[in-house]
């Protein structure tokens, strides 16, 4: 399996279990900028065998999503899609570096990726209505525009799978992800190959799946958008009655926080749910927090995901730490 050089910065807050104070709601937003967050509901899977839900082929033992470079060695997008026009749910964080506003999107766009005639692949995304082009540089930090119209600001930022890697789109105050001066804006997408729901319904047995929260979004009230790591998630998967769960360990608070998924009913090849307080080290911790998840992979080798977050912890001092915001769950082997 290929694996890229993670590009996120992890929070180096130990977590531990404690009792904890509060439940549900939305809390201490940062300056008050979550909102509820806008777009289609989180699942993003496919409902029956006859087509998944990004619009690729179902996941086979031949198909993988990324490859390298047999003269650079560089990990480059597979060719299996190469050409291949795809529907991507984008988590996109939009960020008024004047107010501190933040704004929240749940997307559904289309993606395709292509090499052009200086024989670099490229991402292109329709975003608002416009269609933007960028470098596909999955394994560069490359970031400025160039002057021949091209907008270099997508990365595939991890690669965790065979089967799937997750990319995003940013701009910082230049005209790349349809931000403005004075706006910084973050998408995180998944682009992978589904597994097909008539062989997860045939699955037998419990299977686990490591997951890293992949996240952009505001901590506490600084006006600052930033994209990192955000904690870890532990899913496991009854295939037998058909249900997923899941632990959530979140960067957040005194010691951090504990979230779960309680079992949630698969759905063809996804599931989505609420995720909910188990343990906080603060006095005070509150959540309005969801999950989807989709099966990736021939045999559902791999379980991704999108996740909103809205969670702060308040100590006994009256202190919060807080996170708004979204992204991916990539899971790895």
């Amino acid at each position: 399996m290929t694996r890229m050089k993670a590009r996120t910065a992890i929070l180096g807050v130990a977590f531990t279990l404690s009792a904890c104070g509060g439940g549900g709601g939305s809390g201490n937003d940062p300056a008050d900028t979550g909102g509820a967050p806008q777009g289609p509901d989180l699942f993003f899977g496919a409902a029956d065998s006859t087509a998944s839900g990004n619009g690729l082929s179902f996941a086979t033992a031949d198909t993988t999503a990324v490859g390298v470079d047999s003269v650079s060695g560089d990990v480059v997008v597979s060719e299996d899609l190469q050409g291949q026009s795809l529907q991507v749910r984008i988590m996109r964080n939009k960020l008024d570096t004047n107010t501190g506003a933040l704004t929240r999107e749940v997307l559904n766009e289309t993606a395709q990726f292509q090499t052009n005639s200086a024989g670099e692949q490229t991402l292109t995304l329709t975003l608002d209505g416009e269609t933007l082009t960028f470098l596909a540089a999955l394994d560069t930090d490359v970031v400025a525009p160039r002057g021949d119209g091209t907008n270099i600001g997508f990365r595939g930022e991890e690669v965790q799978g065979d089967f799937t890697f997750f990319g995003s789109v940013f701009a910082d105050r230049t005209r790349i992800f349809g931000s403005r001066p004075g706006e910084a804006e973050n998408g995180l997408f998944l682009v992978g190959f589904e597994t097909d729901p008539d062989v997860v319904a045939a699955r037998q047995g419990t299977v686990t799946y490591d997951a890293t929260l992949v996240v952009s979004g505001v901590f506490n009230d600084d006006a600052t958008l930033t994209n990192q790591n955000l904690g870890t998630a532990l899913f496991t998967a009854d295939f037998d009655d058909n249900m997923v769960s899941g632990d959530f360990s979140v960067n957040v608070g005194d010691g951090g926080m504990a979230l779960a998924l309680a079992p949630t009913a698969i759905s063809g090849n996804g599931f989505a749910g609420d995720l909910q307080i188990t343990a906080c080290g603060s006095a005070n911790c509150t959540s309005n927090s969801d999950v989807a998840g989709v099966f990736f992979g021939p045999n559902a080798e791999e379980l991704n995901g999108i996740a909103q977050f809205d969670v702060s912890a308040t100590d006994a001092s009256g202190n919060t730490d807080s996170f708004v915001g979204s992204g991916v769950i990539i899971n790895g082997d």
